[in-house]
């Protein structure tokens, strides 16, 4: 069976990702700190500083300050 295709709410997810990625790079280039995106098991995104990371999720990427 085929499911039909959701953009809108595909570009919504990434949208989000990419906004809360935007934020990362800020404040990893502002903390001078390396900073790493996380998807929550819930599939929202978090960043967290590397060195003091807590969320339980999968990381996505890392960023870091230069």
């Amino acid at each position: 069976m085929i499911k039909p295709c959701n953009c809108a709410s595909q570009n919504k997810a990434m949208a989000t990702y990419e906004n809360i990625r935007r934020l990362a790079i800020k404040m990893a280039a502002s903390d001078k700190r390396i900073y790493v995106l996380i998807r929550k098991t819930d599939g929202t995104f978090a960043f967290e500083p590397l060195d003091a990371m807590v969320s339980k999720g999968d990381i996505v990427e890392y960023i870091h300050y230069l």
